[in-house]
């Protein structure tokens, strides 16, 4: 019965977050403009985006958490709906977090930089043909730029258990 409950206010939480936000703020396919409010700062190089994140993590002792997804994703933005909910902000604040855009914003085309060298970077696979194995998320250790653990695919919003339970494994 309480997993119900959690399951329903859980759900409620991530409704009101979308109901309360303005309509210029959903994310919709046409919403192509690069602005900064959006989840994956889709309009820029990722390579720099990670790197910094990367340095940030090694000195302050964290490890990082990077997410490969796209704007227009719908387990994406319910995983970020649910990360800034209090169960999901606490674990996400042991680490130092990049939301990395596998799409660019115009055209809706593979970003060849991560593709090319960001995932290979990290041995981690998505699908050129069909990139929709997103949300992806990966633990990284910033002194050895390995993925601790095996990466996380896909978000259930009426069961984050699984991704309860990767970031807590992932922490040190």
């Amino acid at each position: 019965m309480s997993r119900v409950i959690g399951v329903i206010v859980g759900f409620c939480a991530l409704l009101a977050s979308v109901l309360a936000a303005p309509a210029s703020d959903l994310m919709t396919p046409y919403r192509v403009q690069c602005s900064a409010d959006k989840i994956y700062a889709d309009c820029i190089d990722q390579r720099p985006l990670l790197s910094s994140v990367l340095a940030k993590a090694k000195a302050e002792n964290k490890r990082a958490v990077v997410i490969f997804g796209f704007n227009t994703c719908g387990p994406c933005n319910a995983l970020d709906a649910w990360l800034q909910l209090p169960q999901g902000a606490a674990l996400l604040s042991k680490y130092e977090q990049a939301d990395v855009s596998i799409f660019t914003p115009v055209g809706h085309q593979l970003r060849t930089e991560v593709f090319d060298e960001i995932l290979p970077q990290f041995k981690l696979h998505i699908n050129r043909e069909s990139p929709y194995g997103v949300p992806l998320m990966a633990v990284i250790d910033p002194k050895t730029n390995r993925v601790i653990g095996e990466a996380l695919v896909g978000f259930d919003g009426n069961d984050p258990s699984a991704t309860v339970a990767y970031l807590e494994a992932g922490q040190r």
